[in-house]
């Protein structure tokens, strides 16, 4: 295991029951592991939406759905050798698979994003071959097909972390600024930026104050 051994990888296991196990153990015991399953992905997502308490809080998908027919999404059932065999002596067949193995692994996606997972596309395709293969992927309030119910790494994370140090600076030097109620400043915290106030007791007491706390607290 290359990963492992450069130590990018702490725990690794092909059998599903160990991974599950692994999770709960260091979830328990707030450790932070980096752990990897030794199989198609789609069958550890499908046993996360199985369980009954929710184990992941974050989800992403990093496979290469630029090109999900020769080689960037290999389905759920097949080896990888049975998969790169019949990607070019069937490639019908091949692509009828993949696209059944995107709407199961969306269905769990779906599953445990219900439940209060954050899931996000890398910007690597998922959520647009998901919508190829049939899965209703439009946002509610979406004007086209390409306004997606879940975001993408660079709307949802970078894009926050650009935003909040844009306005950082902007404030350094004099600009005040609020949030007007809207969860801007606690998407900006979840994204990674330090968000809190410096003399903050909790986790909820940013260091620029809301619209309600700063204008309508004098009215």
């Amino acid at each position: 295991m290359k990963r492992h051994k450069q130590g990018w990888l702490d725990e690794y296991s092909s059998d599903l029951n160990e991974i599950i196990e692994m999770i709960r153990k260091y979830r328990k015991e707030k450790e932070t592991k980096s752990i990897g399953y030794l199989g198609n992905v789609v069958d550890l997502w499908e046993r996360l939406a199985a369980e009954p308490d929710q184990l992941v809080d974050l989800g992403s998908d990093q496979t290469s759905l630029h090109n999900p027919f020769l080689g960037g999404y290999y389905p759920v059932g097949l080896t990888v050798e049975e998969a790169n065999v019949m990607m070019t002596a069937e490639p019908e067949r091949f692509k009828k698979l993949v696209q059944e193995s995107l709407l199961r692994q969306i269905a769990a996606i779906d599953k445990l994003a219900a439940r209060g997972m954050h899931f996000w596309d890398y910007g690597n395709a998922f959520l647009l071959e998901c919508q190829r293969a049939g899965a209703n992927m439009r946002h509610p309030k979406a004007k086209d097909d390409k306004t997606f119910r879940y975001p993408s790494y660079m709307q949802d994370i970078m894009g926050l972390l650009r935003q909040i140090a844009a306005i950082d600076k902007l404030a350094a030097r004099g600009m005040h600024f609020w949030d007007y109620g809207n969860a801007f400043l606690l998407e900006c915290q979840r994204a990674g930026a330090n968000m809190r106030h410096p003399k903050a007791k909790d986790d909820k007491t940013f260091r620029y104050p809301s619209y309600m706390q700063d204008i309508m607290g004098y009215v």
